[in-house]
């Protein structure tokens, strides 16, 4: 699959979401969003894990009903990424699978690796990156870090 990178952004963000805050993460990602297809943006990579990427793509399904131009692709970092979730998450997932446009599997099987492959896969292919990131380590770190060193524009929520 081809991705035009001046019209392509992708997300990061940490899997836990501070309680009482998800409306404002929602709502800033929302205007992020929109401020995007209103630049020329019109494909989203998301990596289908929990926390962030999930709000995002959902917040992305519910814009689309409004733009039906957006297109989404979900990076799949490896078959069994939802493997040890509860069964709630596990239904939301496959929702997000259905409901994406495009999907890509970055691994045949998981590694330590397949999900920060999976995040430079994201970064590599965009021009923008949303990022709901509020501190140093992990994956959502590493991936700011690696968009910054890529020339890749930040656009932080909220």
């Amino acid at each position: 699959m081809e991705f035009n990178p001046i019209a392509t952004a992708c997300f990061t963000g940490h899997r836990i979401l501070p309680e009482g805050t998800e409306t404002t993460i929602r709502i800033a990602t929302e205007n992020a969003i929109r401020d995007l297809l209103s630049g020329g943006y019109d494909t989203f990579l998301v990596g289908g894990a929990l926390g962030f990427d999930t709000l995002a793509q959902l917040t992305l399904t519910k814009l689309r009903a409004e733009i039906p131009y957006i297109r989404i692709v979900m990076a799949v970092p490896c078959p069994e990424q939802d493997k040890t979730w509860s069964d709630a998450d596990r239904r939301l997932y496959r929702y997000l699978l259905e409901t994406a446009d495009h999907r890509i599997l970055i691994a045949r099987e998981y590694s330590r690796e397949c999900m920060l492959r999976r995040n430079r896969f994201m970064v590599s292919r965009s021009s923008a990156c949303i990022a709901y990131h509020t501190h140093a380590g992990g994956g959502t770190d590493y991936t700011v870090r690696y968009a910054k060193a890529s020339g890749v524009r930040l656009i932080y929520v909220p």
